[in-house]
């Protein structure tokens, strides 16, 4: 939901053999559904909102993994485009209130919703298949996934939109574990089942509150 809309962008659509390129938008206030296009055809793309803007980055394209990012501003209803520094597909993205971030290819990819300027974190571990979620518009949480000795990973790391600071938290999730599921709300933040180390589906639940977030920082 973005300022009244609701976007669905790309993908694969049934019984063809390329990816899309349809935006369908829906406006609440309304009720009336329109149609948009991203500049290139992909599947598999991050997506995150920030103040007016909607971004949709990277993803699978005809020709490999994508770069490009399609950004929607819900106030005049236009797009324009931008570039990652490195292409992916499958990322993780959430937005905060300000900032817009894409995990995935070993970085963090930061777009700042008031200057659409980028900024580039690295990492050692190629993280992939992670859940993502926000708490109070402040906090985002990266949870889970895979990139860790022994490949599952239990670790969870924070970014302090606030303070512009990455932590790791003192605390992990209870069980190693990829393909878990996230959602964040002001004051809770949710990390529920996923596939462990013996590739076996799980329904165990972590919590973190808002109080537990600020103290590991």
């Amino acid at each position: 939901m973005l300022q009244g809309k609701v976007l669905y962008a790309g993908g694969w659509p049934l019984g063809l053999h390329s990816p899309s390129a349809t935006v369908d938008i829906y406006d609440y206030a309304s009720g009336i559904w329109s149609v948009a296009a991203l500049s290139v055809p992909r599947m598999y793309m991050s997506a995150a909102s920030a103040g007016p803007f909607a971004a949709f980055a990277g993803g699978l394209a005809a020709d490999g993994d994508s770069d490009v990012v399609d950004i929607y501003d819900a106030r005049s209803n236009k797009w324009t485009t931008s570039r990652l520094v490195q292409g992916m597909r499958e990322g993780n993205a959430i937005g905060l209130q300000n900032t817009m971030l894409f995990y995935g290819a070993g970085k963090v990819q930061m777009l700042n919703a008031a200057t659409l300027a980028w900024t580039i974190r690295n990492h050692s571990a190629e993280w992939a298949k992670m859940a993502t979620a926000s708490v109070g518009g402040r906090y985002a949480l990266f949870a889970g996934g895979i990139g860790c000795p022994g490949n599952d990973c239990a670790t969870v790391e924070i970014y302090d939109e606030k303070t512009d600071q990455w932590y790791l938290t003192r605390r992990n999730l209870t069980m190693a574990r990829q393909y878990l599921m996230g959602a964040g709300g002001k004051h809770l933040a949710i990390f529920a089942g996923g596939i462990n180390n013996t590739h076996n589906s799980t329904s165990t639940t972590d919590f973190f509150t808002l109080s537990d977030i600020e103290i590991m920082g």
